[in-house]
């Protein structure tokens, strides 16, 4: 599978991608520790209900982090949520009032 350049220096910084909404962490002592200081934090991660997104909310979940999942597609979204044990709040990030409302109801949670 070929990436484009950016996503490949994404992949490089996160580690490599299997293709099956999974980030496989890279054995480097500076991204563990970077990881490890997410415990308390609180993380918005747009479009994941699937793919990258995904495989990104469910890493920063497993590191401590609070997880907030946003996707248009809210039934897949609701699943993902499910899935990984985070919080979904549905929208789209192109419209500015749905950026406000996942902003609005993420500082209600935490």
């Amino acid at each position: 599978m070929e990436f484009s350049v950016p996503m490949k220096s994404t992949i490089e910084r996160l580690g490599t991608w299997d293709g099956k909404s999974q980030v496989r962490e890279p054995e480097d002592r500076h991204f563990r520790r970077a990881f490890s200081e997410l415990s308390g934090k609180v993380a918005i991660v747009t479009g994941s209900s699937r793919g990258i997104g995904k495989a990104t909310a469910d890493l920063l979940a497993k590191e401590g982090a609070n997880v907030v999942i946003t996707a248009k597609d809210q039934t897949r979204l609701q699943n993902t949520a499910k899935e990984l044990s985070v919080i979904a709040i549905p929208g789209d990030i192109r419209k500015d009032v749905d950026v406000q409302h996942v902003v609005k109801k993420t500082l209600e949670k935490f």
